[in-house]
């Protein structure tokens, strides 16, 4: 049961961030007899999942053939909810401190008290980044998030070359007359797998696969219908227009991870070293896991952050909670 005591909440984990990897560490935290909190900026849970791509297919995860991204944050949820965990939306940490062995989490609300952290904030709190094309807010079908695939009929234009450019595409080639995906260099960064899919749905002429090329311009009427996308190619500095009905530019997040500059943790950039093995950080008690965390040869993928946040709730029940007897996970034999 958690203590409230001159408004600070006392828990034994806190769980920084409601993506997949936040969830499944609430549940694996359950697993081994501890209560934790889990805090979001957003106000909603689902990180990434539900702020840009809720009915978009995710493919790597266990078991799953294939699962919406909105229907795995419903699913994780449910799982983790049996251990009662207490959630904070819209709430921003300020500020942690070191007492003793406890860690005083302070937010605009509250204090919270707890004897390990788990950051999986991913890119901290983030919005889409946004083509330098002229007057592109001025559009009405210029879309950086991907809910009810029914509404993108007619022809539709993806721009990058990463995982999420490209399940755009399958996922859209169900619904549009024809999808256009456009990337500045010939190799892309999405899965084999996925890449596949793709070729062969290129085959049918549903998809055109057009590298490498960089957009230069966002034509449309003073309706604020898009016409068309005026494209050139890289090499040959030849230029083409291709007609479309809606814009999809997949360049990634603007994010804010300041919470990670101010924890004292190493980092790799603006990623929080850890050790694959335990999910631990440089300071004892913090500890990091999904898209947050950086080791050597580690893949953004979803499946590793379920690893992640296995092995540092394993940890932090051994380790951090080390004077009560272990209580093995209903799992295990």
């Amino acid at each position: 049961m958690m203590n409230i005591v001159n408004n600070t909440i006392e828990t034994d984990v806190v769980v920084i961030g409601g993506g997949p990897s936040g969830l499944f560490s609430v549940f694996m935290l359950g697993q081994v007899g501890l209560k934790c909190i889990l805090i979001d900026s957003r106000s909603e849970i689902g990180g990434q999942c539900t702020a840009l791509y809720p009915d978009k297919y995710i493919y790597d995860v266990a078991g799953f053939k294939e699962i919406y991204a909105q229907d795995l944050i419903d699913r994780l949820y449910n799982q983790m909810i049996q251990y009662n965990p207490q959630i904070l939306l819209d709430t921003a940490i300020q500020n942690v401190e070191k007492n003793d062995k406890h860690f005083i989490l302070h937010t605009q609300h509250k204090a919270i008290k707890a004897r390990a952290m788990i950051i999986s904030s991913g890119a901290g709190s983030f919005a889409p980044k946004k083509p330098d094309l002229q007057d592109i807010d001025s559009y009405n079908k210029v879309f950086y998030k991907l809910e009810n695939p029914e509404q993108f009929t007619g022809n539709v234009a993806v721009i990058g070359g990463g995982d999420s450019a490209v399940d755009w595409c399958l996922t859209l080639s169900d619904y549009a007359d024809k999808v256009f995906l456009i990337h500045r260099r010939n190799k892309f960064r999405a899965m084999d797998g996925s890449m596949d899919k793709l070729h062969e749905i290129a085959k049918t002429g549903k998809c055109e696969i057009l590298t490498p090329y960089t957009v230069e311009n966002l034509n449309g009427c003073t309706d604020r219908v898009i016409r068309n996308l005026k494209i050139k190619h890289k090499d040959t500095k030849e230029s083409k227009e291709i007609s479309i009905d809606t814009l999809i530019p997949c360049y990634g997040l603007q994010s804010n991870n300041d919470l990670v500059y101010n924890l004292g943790v190493d980092l790799y950039g603006s990623k929080i070293k850890i050790n694959p093995a335990t999910g631990q950080t440089s300071s004892d008690g913090i500890y990091a896991v999904g898209d947050a965390s950086y080791y050597q040869n580690r893949h953004n993928l979803i499946t590793c952050g379920f690893s992640e946040a296995s092995l540092a709730s394993l940890h932090i029940r051994k380790n951090v909670f080390a004077e009560s007897p272990y209580i093995k996970p209903p799992y295990t034999v």
